[in-house]
């Protein structure tokens, strides 16, 4: 069996067989006596002009270069393969995860707008903080003064009365 061509594929192996498979199968047996001619080689083939002759080393070596030849076809054919699964499945991932990409550049995009209102935000809180405790200080100063005032007032009017003098019994009159 030339090239174990069998074992790739059993269909292929009917349609096609070297000469010297072909001498080996087992004739078929007929009940008449006319002879099996071999069905390979051809009697009135024409020799091309400087063609080799065919003999069976060449036939050896034609079976080496025809595995040699089979085996790069099918390695030049399963690269091929290979090389288009890989950039067919680039190609559908690409497709697949282009919506996620830009859904995570939106959520991106939302974080830094949520990021940059989150810094204003706690800007002006630090900022209210401040003031807040500026008018706490402020209003603690307005309140002692008031007291103070309070206190000033009081004492006035108790030193403005103290030169008062009270009369009584003394009849009064107008004018």
């Amino acid at each position: 069996m030339c090239l174990e061509y069998s074992a790739y594929n059993a269909e292929m192996r009917s349609l096609w067989c070297c000469p010297e498979c072909l001498n080996a199968a087992p004739k078929a047996t007929k009940h008449d006596n006319t002879p099996v001619r071999n069905v390979s080689t051809r009697g009135c083939k024409r020799t091309t002009p400087n063609s080799p002759p065919i003999s069976s080393e060449n036939i050896v070596m034609s079976k080496e270069i025809i595995r040699e030849v089979v085996q790069d076809i099918i390695k030049e054919s399963t690269s091929n393969i290979v090389s288009k699964m890989q950039e067919s499945i680039i190609n559908i991932l690409n497709n697949e995860l282009k919506p996620v990409r830009d859904k995570l550049l939106q959520i991106g995009e939302s974080m830094n707008f949520l990021n940059s209102q989150y810094e204003d935000m706690k800007r002006e809180n630090e900022y209210s903080k401040m003031k807040i405790s500026e008018l706490e200080k402020e209003k603690d100063i307005l309140k002692s003064t008031i007291n103070d005032l309070n206190l000033r007032v009081d004492l006035m009017e108790q030193h403005a009365r103290q030169n008062n003098i009270e009369l009584q019994c003394v009849p009064e009159h107008k004018n």
